[in-house]
C-alpha cells in the first residue's frame, strides 16, 4: 500500500512537473507572437516620420 501511495505522489508530481512545462511553453510561444508583431509594427510609424 505505501509503495504504490508513493508511486501515486510520484505520477502527481511528474504530471504537474509536465503541465508546469507545457505552460510555460505555451506562454512562451504567446510572447513571441505577442512581441514579435509589436518589435516589427511599433518601429515602422517612427521611420515614417522620419
Amino acid at each position: 500500500m505505501a509503495l504504490s501511495r508513493r508511486f501515486r505522489l510520484a505520477f502527481d508530481t511528474w504530471l504537474f512537473g509536465l503541465l508546469l512545462v507545457i505552460c510555460q511553453i505555451a506562454y512562451g510561444a504567446l510572447l513571441v507572437v505577442g512581441v514579435v508583431p509589436m518589435t516589427a509594427y511599433i518601429p515602422t510609424p517612427h521611420r515614417e516620420k522620419e
